[in-house]
């Protein structure tokens, strides 16, 4: 390995599921007026 390469892989530990990297959760929250009352964005994915 490079000395390039060894300096970004530094603190980067294997994981148990074999994972390469962390996932990234893109959310979104909406405000409503009032519990029960929708103001037309309940849900997105």
């Amino acid at each position: 390995m490079k000395t390039s390469t060894m300096a970004v892989q530094i603190g980067v530990g294997k994981d148990a599921t074999g994972a390469m990297s962390f996932p990234i959760y893109q959310n979104a929250t909406f405000r409503h007026p009032a519990f029960g009352q929708s103001t037309g964005y309940d849900y997105s994915r």
